[in-house]
């Protein structure tokens, strides 16, 4: 689906007006980023150790009681460097992990979402 379809079904389910997306790539926009605090922090990035690294700096911006949630949580280095990112950054709660294959016929593809909340 393109970054178009997207925004249509964010309209189409009339929550554009409590979300904004942000279509840049994170590590372009980290050090441009004005401080706002993040509600909900969703991560859909590279899977290496670098990437995934990058990505974890937005946690910072997640403000208590907020959310971070981590696409394909079993793939590449995302968990390790999560995890290690949690460890060292006390108040994160993992609150769910499913990685439950969402099609019978190829089990390798995953629905595979990890949410974290800041305490």
């Amino acid at each position: 689906a393109s970054i178009n379809d997207f925004f249509l079904q964010v309209r189409k389910i009339r929550v554009d007006g409590y979300i904004a997306i942000v279509p840049e790539r994170s590590e372009d926009l980290f050090d441009c980023w004005d401080g706002r605090e993040l509600d909900f922090l969703y991560i859909d990035g590279a899977h290496s150790r670098e990437g995934v690294t990058k990505d974890c700096r937005w946690m910072q911006y997640v403000k208590v009681g907020g959310y971070a949630a981590f696409d394909d949580w079993g793939y590449g280095e995302i968990a390790n460097v999560v995890n290690e990112y949690v460890g060292v950054h006390p108040g994160w709660q993992c609150l769910h992990h499913n990685g439950e294959p969402t099609d019978q016929k190829d089990p390798s593809i995953l629905w595979d979402v990890t949410i974290f909340k800041k305490n």
